[in-house]
């Protein structure tokens, strides 16, 4: 087997010894207040056996004291610091300090049901050792309105196809993978701006692993329901690259992102707010809004006894 075309970091062996199932991978850039919530939300989860390698990709908000204090009272989380890299860089210097057989993918600001990472191994254990498994809806929301919305796989529209993005994607956030399958494939493309995770899971899937879904309650922030049109154009743009490297991965990407067609694009937003319309007056959208309450209850009172 030739070796993975996208650097990846050593992987093959576990560092400092065995370590325990899984590592939750958390890169962060000024957490903020949204970080305080995450960390206080993964020390609630009914899995107990993980580590959380969590990196300040040189952030200058307080995310450093955040993390020192999460770090004292919780010797699961282990803490490190790098310059300012990007996503790719970040991630990547995260997964060689991993020493989990599992990678669990927790975004810094992201928050989850109390069970979610048990769900996620016993979802990994069913599909099998040669799969990643991935959330297969996540719910998305802020902290002025609670759930405003529902994001569901497969995540494609007519816009991926402006750029010729055929492939299907999944989500990150609350994926488990093995890091056998980063060990084969290789890592997350630094030269990519946007759509990392999508470029891995693509030459993962042709390598011949599996993607499984699941079905956690995972709540993705976002500040709002809708999408910025400078955020779309970005993120299909750098699809497209994405989907171009996979072909030839030393090709250099292009950074200019394309203009968005006035038809799909008045489409896609025509489509968001009918979705988005008909799940607010479901009896699901009712329901995580209380999963959601729950969950920033139980962090509530756990914030109120950490020292």
């Amino acid at each position: 087997m030739s070796a993975p075309a996208t650097p990846t970091p050593d992987m093959h062996e576990p560092l400092e010894g065995a370590g325990p199932l899984i590592s939750v991978m958390m890169p962060v850039y000024n957490g903020g207040d949204a970080l305080v919530a995450t960390l206080a939300n993964l020390r609630l989860q009914t899995w107990t056996d993980w580590e959380a390698v969590i990196l300040d990709d040189g952030s200058t908000d307080q995310t450093p004291s955040i993390l020192a204090r999460f770090a004292a009272a919780d010797p699961r989380m282990r803490i490190h610091r790098q310059d300012n890299g990007g996503r790719g860089v970040a991630r990547n210097a995260v997964l060689a300090r991993c020493r989990g057989e599992l990678i669990f993918v927790w975004d810094g600001d992201d928050l989850a049901g109390l069970d979610t990472l048990e769900q996620a191994v016993t979802a990994w254990r069913t599909a099998g050792p040669r799969s990643i498994v991935f959330a297969e809806t996540l719910w998305g929301f802020n902290d002025d309105r609670g759930i405003h919305s529902d994001l569901r796989y497969p995540w494609t529209s007519a816009l991926q196809h402006q750029v010729g993005v055929g492939q299907k994607t999944v989500p990150n956030p609350g994926a488990l993978i093995p890091r056998a399958a980063f060990a084969e494939v290789g890592g997350y493309d630094p030269a990519l701006r946007r759509c990392q995770d999508a470029h891995f899971f693509w030459r993962a899937a042709s390598a011949g692993w599996k993607l499984a879904p699941y079905q956690p309650t995972l709540f993705y922030r976002m500040t709002s329901p809708y999408y910025h049109l400078s955020y779309l154009r970005d993120t299909f743009h750098w699809a497209g690259v994405a989907k171009a490297r996979l072909a030839n991965p030393s090709a250099p990407p292009d950074t200019t992102p394309p203009k968005l067609r006035l038809l799909p694009t008045v489409r896609f937003f025509l489509a968001r707010w009918v979705a988005i319309r008909r799940f607010r007056a479901s009896a699901v959208f009712l329901a995580k809004q209380q999963s959601l309450a729950e969950v920033q209850t139980a962090i509530h009172r756990h914030l109120a006894t950490l020292p």
